[in-house]
């Protein structure tokens, strides 16, 4: 076996490139694209100021760093997507959060065929120009919510109470509490129609958080069943909090960050 002889590297030169890369001190690398004509620093703090990544689960899909985008400039919603798929993202998020908006740009150059997709409109018009951009292949792999009186998403936002201090009990039984009451006061109908997304924290108690995550999935099917309801869709969204997050130790984040996400 050939002996490749690299060269070592000691352990301070290693943590200064660390602490270097995670604090945005890399200087001048950037992306330059010469098809759609843009440059993109890839440790610009706008972007990463206009995005978050997380774990989304549905049905049999499930994606590690599905990234939200809102759309309120077609051409920077573009250029967000490539640079995220570009470095990692296998899932985007689009929320449109302006009235007339031209998808064709948005989705220039994406592949949605090979990625899963969502898109939270505001608007039957949306939706419209929406559809006549997507092909039947690309519908295939894209999940599209239109808010509106008769057709939404109901979120169940456990994140914030594990956020403010939940202990793992509290936040399971805050969002059965929240499902309880949305099912007794909602026509089955609705239920039926209605997209429901749970949102939970994780706290970087590894084994703990996977416990939380398959008990609330077990509990949810199990009060759905004793009301013999059905929504239309389910989705679970894992989200990394930064309340114990540190400002000045960004090893310990990453350990912790890195934890999280593998729970999830």
């Amino acid at each position: 076996m050939r002996n490749w002889e690299f060269s070592p590297v000691d352990l301070s030169t290693w943590r200064d490139k660390i602490n270097g890369e995670l604090n945005n001190k890399q200087g001048g690398l950037s992306y330059y694209d010469e098809i759609e004509g843009f440059e993109i620093s890839i440790v610009e703090k706008n972007y990463q100021e206009k995005y978050h990544s997380q774990e989304i689960e549905y049905g049999n899909i499930i994606t590690k760093n599905a990234v939200s985008i809102d759309v309120t400039n077609e051409k920077e919603a573009n250029e967000l997507a490539l640079y995220c798929l570009n470095y990692g993202a296998d899932a985007l998020f689009f929320h449109a959060k302006k009235k007339i908006i031209d998808w064709s740009i948005v989705l220039k150059n994406i592949e949605l065929i090979y990625i899963q997709s969502w898109f939270l409109l505001e608007s039957a018009e949306q939706e419209k120009s929406l559809n006549s951009v997507l092909d039947s292949a690309a519908l295939e792999h894209a999940t599209v919510v239109v808010i509106s009186e008769n057709n939404q998403s109901m979120v169940f936002p456990g994140f914030e109470m594990q956020q403010i201090g939940s202990p793992v009990f509290i936040e399971l039984s805050y969002l059965l509490y929240s499902l309880n009451n949305y099912i007794i006061d909602s026509e089955r109908s609705k239920i039926e129609e209605d997209t429901l997304i749970f949102t939970c924290g994780m706290s970087g108690n590894y084994f703990m958080d996977v416990a939380k995550i398959r008990a609330l999935k077990f509990l949810i099917t199990q009060l759905l069943d004793s009301y013999a309801v059905k929504p239309k869709k389910i989705e679970f969204h894992a989200h990394s909090g930064w309340t114990n997050k540190s400002l000045e130790d960004v090893d310990t984040n990453l350990l912790r960050q890195t934890t999280e996400i593998m729970a999830a």
